[in-house]
């Protein structure tokens, strides 16, 4: 099919306006991707990457931070429960001493010792009570133990042998279910009775009624 100079001449204008104008020899494509080079520069990377690079730094960041910062409190945290053992210890040995020497003085009282040894015994106590004093006041001014899980400073909320006793039938099902009285069974009246004795008596009637005409 053959065209008129001014049919091809329309033709080619609607496939222009369509398409854009043929490139010519020479010149740049206006095609897009070719445009853009193959390995893309820092300055071409998507705001959703950059973010993600940096999101990552901060959360690395946090999480060393987080972790440094963990491990320093449970350090800390060890270092005071080991102070409130010992300061419980200096309570537990001074009260012996001075429960010792209150004996002492008393026995000095009863036997008429010098009163000089008794001033000296109580004297001495009186140390030992004020070590007692001081280790009371730096567990007041410590609080409890910061570790929750620590047996020796804080007690277990239920023993395991009670949750055991008391809990061990909880989720039992057993296979006798209670009834209410309505639905319980009752001794019926109207039982049928066994035919078997009734043919006994009368066999038993026969028998006699023979022997005896």
């Amino acid at each position: 099919m053959s065209y008129s100079m001014e049919e091809t001449r329309a033709l080619l204008e609607r496939v222009e306006r369509v398409f854009g104008p043929a490139p010519s020899e020479g010149t740049r494509s206006r095609s897009p991707l070719s445009s853009t080079s193959a390995a893309p520069s820092n300055s071409c990377q998507s705001p959703t990457h950059l973010l993600n690079v940096v999101g990552g730094s901060a959360s690395k960041s946090y999480t060393e931070s987080w972790i440094k910062n963990s491990s320093s409190q449970n350090k800390m945290n060890e270092t005071y429960c080991y102070e409130i053992s010992q300061n419980e210890k200096i309570i537990d040995k001074n009260q012996e001493l001075v429960h010792t020497l209150k004996i002492q003085i008393q026995t000095l009282e009863e036997h008429g010792d010098s009163p000089a040894l008794i001033d000296s015994k109580r004297n001495e106590m009186l140390l030992y009570q004020k070590k007692i004093d001081d280790a009371e006041a730096a567990l007041i001014n410590r609080g409890p133990c910061p570790i929750e899980t620590c047996t020796k400073h804080h007690e277990t909320t239920k023993d395991a042998s009670m949750e055991v006793e008391s809990g061990q039938y909880a989720n039992s099902y057993s296979d006798f279910k209670q009834v209410s009285p309505k639905k319980a069974a009752k001794i019926r009246n109207d039982v049928t009775k066994s035919p078997i004795k009734p043919q006994i008596n009368s066999m038993s009637s026969l028998i006699l009624t023979k022997i005896n005409p």
